[in-house]
This record gives structure tokens, C-alpha cells and sequence, in this order.
């Protein structure tokens, strides 16, 4: 099973460190089979959100 870590942050207060939720998921029981980064930092690249616009 795939979980998004942004939906155990809004059930859980959790770290920022992924490798630690994995290690803590693995002591409680629940097997961490491994743990993809999508979008992960590429150099040269800035992302930005627009929250407002005026003319």
C-alpha cells in the first residue's frame, strides 16, 4: 500500500524526516518497504505559488 505522507500529517503530528516516520512505522509493527521522494529538489529550478494578483 502507497501512503502520501501529507495524508498522515493530517491524522498524525509527524516529522519532517521521512526516514524517521519509516523507522518508527517499522518498530510499531508495520512493514516500510521502501519510500519514493516524487518531485525532489532539481538545481536550477524555483517553483513559487501566486496568491494574489492586482491589477
Amino acid at each position: 500500500m502507497k501512503i502520501v505522507h501529507s495524508w498522515l500529517r493530517d491524522l498524525a503530528t509527524l516529522p519532517d524526516d521521512t526516514e524517521a516516520i519509516s523507522f518508527a512505522l517499522s518498530d510499531i509493527g508495520l512493514a516500510v518497504e521502501g519510500v519514493e521522494k516524487v518531485g525532489a529538489t532539481v538545481a536550477g529550478v524555483i517553483t513559487a505559488r501566486v496568491i494574489k494578483t492586482e491589477r
